[in-house]
């Protein structure tokens, strides 16, 4: 008996000592794995940095804390990461690993454009929760080109390559400074966040509780400043991968529309002026919007501004601009539209409209009301159909 209690002993020591032996060499693993994808980011030119990894083999839970990374070739991307912590997460092959949740905290990107379009871009994401993830250990190259056009598809070619059943993310504030007096400077706070079945760069649903804008306009001599609140924003099978389509060089000679939303609704939406100015809208619904790669051009929309905002346009410059931008415009294509009753609040007096729509080629607009000089106007319905809208 004396023995067998020994053995037993003896048992769970060595049990107990390759237990530990084997969570030691876990954590080594798991912490080689993630300096390895970093040290592939400093190789590529890039900066990047991390604070404590722990690694608990029980529940396969990763942690990795203090991250900030500025990819190779993109100085003006600037990424910081308080803390990730990935929930049973395992490696699916040498380039893909799977995690049952994984929850982000403190995202910061920053988007610092250099001329000619002088845009800073920023987002924050307090908090991010991602279920039944999938995609790569390594993040690919960055583009040798550090353009903002190539950050977007640097940006989208790494999203089309993981998978995800839900994404949700209580707010997320969009703030932007177009580096030009005119175009001012603003913010948009998104909040109750939420994606379904994201897959390949292809998503079921989404929706946002609310969002919430605040926008300046310095215009010389008559600054001003919007303020807004849109609720119920619902987006149905979105398609990233149309969007990287029109942003391939290499797609120039595509003519194929292809559709980014199968349809995009919300409401209701309010818009305040500080020129005391107001806009009411019941709600909005769109439909079918596809992009032509070969005249949705927005890389040559920004090529064409001037490389000094200071200076006014020559009429050569305006001339090509405005070209370049209805380019842009042929090159999207909406299937449906409606946007419910609205009402326009001016010093003047307050505009009413029942409806605005858009279908099968014919644009409508009905049950107008509002103030003019000679009194109040007031129109049932006005139509356009395709072809008087060609001519």
């Amino acid at each position: 008996m004396k023995r067998i209690l020994i053995g037993l002993i003896v048992a769970a020591v060595l049990a107990a000592g390759g237990w530990f032996g084997f969570n030691f060499y876990a954590q080594h693993r798991a912490t080689s794995e993630v300096e390895a994808a970093f040290e592939q980011m400093r190789q590529q030119g890039g900066k990047a940095s991390h604070g404590k990894i722990t690694f608990e083999l029980a529940t396969r839970t990763l942690t990795i804390e203090d991250i900030a990374v500025t990819p190779g070739n993109l100085p003006q991307a600037q990424i910081k990461i308080a803390g990730i912590k990935g929930t049973g997460v395992c490696l699916v092959d040498d380039i893909r690993f799977s995690a049952d949740s994984i929850d982000i905290t403190g995202v910061e990107v920053a988007l610092d454009q250099a001329p000619p379009a002088k845009l800073k871009v920023s987002y924050k994401i307090p908090q991010l929760t991602m279920r039944d993830y999938a995609g790569p250990v390594h993040a690919a190259a960055a583009p040798a080109d550090n353009s903002l056009i190539e950050m977007y598809r640097y940006a989208l070619s790494q999203y089309t390559g993981v998978t995800a059943s839900s994404l949700t993310a209580p707010t997320l504030t969009m703030s932007f400074d177009s580096g030009n007096a005119a175009a001012g400077s603003g913010e948009f706070t998104y909040t109750g966040l939420a994606i379904q079945n994201l897959k390949h760069g292809k998503i079921d649903a989404m929706k946002a509780d609310r969002a919430v804008i605040s926008v300046e306009v310095k215009q010389p001599g008559k600054p001003d400043k919007l303020t807004g609140e849109l609720s119920n924003i619902i987006v149905n099978d979105f398609d990233a991968t149309a969007i990287l389509a029109a942003l391939d060089p290499q797609t120039s000679g595509d003519d194929n529309y292809r559709r980014v939303y199968r349809q995009v609704s919300a409401g209701p939406y309010t818009l305040k002026s500080a020129q005391a100015i107001r806009v009411d809208i019941d709600g909005f619904a769109i439909e079918d919007i596809a992009v032509q790669p070969s005249k949705f051009r927005l890389a040559d929309v920004l090529a064409a501004l001037p490389q000094d905002q200071s200076a006014p346009q020559t009429p050569a410059q305006a001339r090509e601009l405005l070209e370049k931008l209805a380019g842009v415009y042929e090159g999207v294509r909406i299937g449906k539209a409606e946007m419910g009753k609205t009402s326009i609040g001016t010093p003047q007096g307050t505009a009413k409209i029942n409806a605005v729509r858009y279908r099968e080629g014919e644009f409508a607009v009905e049950g107008v009301d509002t103030p003019s000089p000679q009194g109040q106007f007031k129109m049932e319905r006005f139509a356009l159909n395709r072809s008087a809208l060609r001519t």
